[in-house]
């Protein structure tokens, strides 16, 4: 496509967001003299040195230069006084609209986006140029079914005395092994995230999906990869080339395209025709000795403060072991075993190359600068901020209270009952600007604290400032995800007495769950153009259907990696058995902020993001069997437009069925008349007593225990009570 060169905004016409992430926005957007259709995407320039900028700009000079069918293509590039803006061609849709349409591919079809993007990595290793977040959201479908790859924010392209690169880049949930071991890395790890979604698309989940960062981690690094019973030799083969954890080993170039599951299918240029010195050729024994030679000298240079995921490991690891050589408690309570996923994805991090200041003075500095511009919801908040770093480092004090503490004293004299003085004061005083890139910059420096001290995060005022962007309707998705992330560490492990009611009273008196639920509404409703600004706007009911469907297709990955990770978190604490203050607080959220709809709609994207729709199916059942008084919260959040728990209990995800299973057996015991005849309807009757003989053990458990009760209308409560506790 042939776009005038056009060096400002001037030339084009912004038509809608289609996307947000931590590299920063894109937008479709109409050229005004050709009229086609093109995306900017916008980087800001605010938060990145000089050197920063100037690779940036070098980059994009790179991209312009790529010319292949399966790469999107970069059409030019210029700047604003704030933003570096990238003009590309558009593509609307992405790898997870093959999966809604299909669940998982048979192999045929999978080797036939395996051989797109293998001719596209092709393209791209033969110029020496890595990738390095190869991930399902920078993968693009065209309406023909073309394979399209995209985002290099993350890119290096490699100079000829280059064979080994240190800084970590990527995602979590694709990562190498030899990453996630910050150790120095090649090509090949762009092959390993490749493998990761070939094998995703054949099984419907990554190959190591885990509930915490840290267990992912320690999963790649030391756990094999499970395999399937269906696959072909050919192709069970192929994968395990492309998942060998030891980079040497790997399947690799260019021995990878003579492989007979391709079929030598995919697209490549003569040999004679690639560039010199090509990642895609074999190295000579002397490149080798030198790639070697470079790779033991890079390791021995990177200094371990700044190997993140190393430090984390280890905190784990020596957590575990104090706790399997200290005499083992009698137990209070029985600890319940639903726990959110809250990595399945997290933004990537790159190492610094310069010492770190003081992490208390440099999060001073960094909270100083966004005082200038964003005005808290209390003045004892900003007295907090303003006060000296010992405010980290000491016991919390008294409860924060509001400005209008005097007109809301009734409201709080019992802790916990309501948010309506929350809300009321959210609307009046809430900003609409923030600095989205100033707050990443402290919550990166604050979530490196808690990895290495979860304890950090017992203090309340540290707490009310990390959950303020909750509350502010320009809040990013990545900003979101990053707050769940931070939030969610103390809860990975398992914490003593004390620090675990600390953090307890930490997150209950600053209102994480109704924020985090606010967070939710913001972002479901901003896709949809209502406004979100208040705690009201939810949508009419002759406009419920549509609505729901224009959620689902334009909820974005970055949405909904945000939204999957938050529920995680709520799922969490909403299921603590120490504490009632979460769960008081999670009923008491979807009232007054009015968030049933918003809620209700994630149900339609269970195909794109299960689990986040596990943890509403699993909170929704904790609710009806811990607090049955309110029952009306489940049903005003099934019931505000038909849920479709035949969808549900036919989705290819085993939990989501399990689930939804579970919720139906507790839909027929406690359940209003309106909730049991929606769950008894014949054909979901009929869909359980399928599940009956599902191949996954904990659904043909979860079946048997919602089949009796829906059945059986005539059990008595302690014959339920004696199924359900099998479930």
């Amino acid at each position: 496509m042939q776009v005038e060169k056009i060096h400002s905004m001037e030339g084009y016409e912004l038509l809608e967001k289609v996307g947000e992430g931590s590299f920063g926005r894109v937008y479709k957007a109409q050229h005004r003299y050709s009229r086609s259709i093109v995306a900017l995407k916008f980087i800001p320039k605010v938060g990145r040195t000089d050197y920063e900028l100037h690779n940036l700009r070098q980059e994009f000079e790179i991209q312009k230069g790529l010319r292949h069918p399966n790469i999107v293509h970069v059409l030019g590039a210029f700047e604003t006084v704030k933003e570096l803006v990238v003009v590309t061609d558009f593509v609307d849709g992405d790898l997870y609209k093959l999966l809604d349409e299909e669940g998982t591919l048979s192999e045929e079809k999978m080797r036939i986006v395996a051989c797109q993007l293998l001719s596209a990595l092709h393209y791209l290793h033969a110029d020496r140029i890595l990738h390095r977040d190869i991930k399902p959201q920078n993968i693009l479908l065209t309406n023909d079914g073309i394979i399209k790859l995209c985002d290099f924010g993350f890119a290096r392209s490699m100079d000829l005395n280059t064979y080994v690169l240190t800084s970590v880049k990527g995602t979590p949930l694709y990562m190498a092994p030899e990453i996630i071991e910050e150790k120095p890395y090649d090509h090949n790890a762009d092959l390993w995230s490749l493998g990761c979604i070939l094998y995703e698309l054949l099984v419907g989940a990554p190959p190591f999906c885990t509930t915490s960062l840290l267990q992912l981690i320690r999963k790649i690094r030391y756990e094999s990869v499970p395999w399937p019973q269906n696959l072909s030799p050919d192709c069970l083969n192929f994968l395990q080339g492309l998942l060998e954890k030891d980079p040497r080993h790997r399947l690799t170039w260019p021995y990878l395209l003579q492989h007979p599951f391709l079929q030598g299918q995919v697209l490549v240029p003569p040999e004679k025709l690639c560039p010199k010195l090509a990642l895609t050729s074999a190295l000579t024994a002397s490149q080798e000795m030198a790639k070697e030679i470079q790779r033991q000298n890079l390791s021995q240079r990177i200094p371990f403060k700044n190997r993140i995921f190393t430090r984390a490991l280890q905190r784990m690891e020596e957590h575990e072991r104090r706790r399997n050589s200290a005499p083992v408690p009698q137990p209070k309570v029985a600890v319940h075993t639903v726990r959110g996923d809250w990595t399945r994805r997290q933004s990537a991090v790159e190492v610094p190359l310069h010492p770190r200041l003081d992490p208390v003075s440099e999060r001073q500095q960094i909270l100083e600068s966004i005082l200038r511009t964003t005005r808290w919801p209390t003045t004892n908040n900003v007295a907090a901020m303003q006060d000296n770093s010992e405010q980290f480092n000491q016991p919390p004090s008294s409860p924060v209270k509001p400005e209008n503490a005097a007109e809301n004293k009734d409201a709080d004299t019992e802790k916990g009952t309501t948010i309506v003085s929350w809300d009321e004061h959210n609307r009046r005083s809430e900003p609409k600007f923030l600095e989205n890139e100033e707050w990443a910059e402290f919550l990166d420096s604050t979530l490196e604290d808690a990895i290495d001290n979860p304890q950090t995060l017992i203090h309340r005022n540290l707490v009310a400032v990390i959950v303020v962007p909750l509350r502010n309707v320009n809040a990013s998705p990545s900003l979101v995800e990053r707050i769940a992330t931070l939030l969610a560490i103390p809860w990975t492990g398992s914490q003593d007495d004390v620090t675990e009611e600390a953090l307890i009273r930490a997150y209950a008196d600053t209102r994480v769950v109704p924020n985090l639920l606010y967070a939710c509404k913001v972002m479901v409703q901003r896709r949809s153009g209502t406004n979100c600004s208040t705690g009201s706007g939810e949508l009419g009911e002759d406009e419920d259907e549509d609505e729901e469907k224009k959620n689902d297709s334009e909820l974005t990955a970055d949405d909904l990696q945000s939204l999957e990770m938050l529920w995680g978190l709520v799922c969490r604490l909403v299921h603590l058995t120490t504490t009632t203050d979460f769960i008081n607080q999670f009923c008491d959220a979807i009232c007054v902020l009015d968030c049933s709809t918003s809620i209700h709609s994630l149900f339609s994207v269970d195909r794109r993001k299960a689990h986040a729709v596990c943890h509403i199916l699993a909170i929704l059942s904790h609710v009806l069997r811990t607090r049955s008084e309110n029952v009306s919260v489940v049903q005003d959040i099934l019931t505000k437009k038909d849920t479709d728990l035949l969808r549900l209990l036919s989705n290819r995800t085993p939990l989501v069925r399990s689930r939804c299973c579970t919720l139906l057996g507790h839909l027929a015991l406690r359940g209003t008349e309106k909730l049991k005849d929606m769950a008894r309807r014949p054909a979901v009757v009929d869909r359980v007593e399928q599940l009956l003989d599902d191949p996954d053990p904990h659904v043909q458990q979860s079946a048997t225990f919602a089949y009796q009760l829906l059945r059986n209308c005539a059990a008595t409560l302690e014959n339920a009570e004696d199924l359900a506790a099998g479930v």
